[in-house]
């Protein structure tokens, strides 16, 4: 009973962590910014999503953690393989990289470049924006990547 209960919250944790990524960065992001004229407007409530789903994420990294180390070969869902373990790895550094380095720095960007909609296109601290927001881009799509890889291999492990 426990193990089948183990089984469906790490399902949980790796849905809710694929969803909330897919759900920011294909509906949330674009429809925001189609709806905002404001570039600078549309940007910060995306990025206010974001902060959110970063907060959610400490708990769904630490789910994934707890619900993988109560694995064994015994289980439903055999303890986690090496390439398992290395993804996990790879979305707690991703996390971490984003929420203490990443984050804070487009934080710093954007007081500096003020309203994106009036800030010269070719601003020094606008380019390292757009360098900046394009590593959040390819980090978020590894996260997306790497719970898919997770998903994938749970279902075919448990046949």
């Amino acid at each position: 009973m426990i193990d089948r209960i183990t089984l469906c919250l790490y399902l949980l944790t790796l849905s809710l962590w694929m969803g909330g990524a897919f759900f920011l960065a294909f509906v949330i992001a674009p429809k925001t910014f189609q709806f905002f004229p404001s570039r600078s407007r549309a940007g910060s409530l995306v990025f206010s999503f974001l902060k959110a789903f970063d907060i959610l994420k400490i708990f769904l990294i630490l789910a994934l953690v707890a619900f993988s180390s109560v694995r064994n070969s015994e289980s439903l869902l055999p303890a986690p393989s090496l390439s398992e373990a290395a993804v996990i790895f790879f979305m707690t550094a991703s996390w971490i990289g984003h929420h203490f380095f990443i984050s804070p720095k487009m934080d710093e960007l954007r007081l500096v470049i003020g309203c994106f909609d009036t800030a010269p296109a070719d601003a020094p601290e606008r380019a390292s924006f757009t360098k900046l927001h394009s590593t959040a881009m390819f980090m978020t799509l590894g996260d997306f990547a790497a719970g898919i890889f997770l998903l994938f291999t749970a279902i075919l492990r448990l046949q």
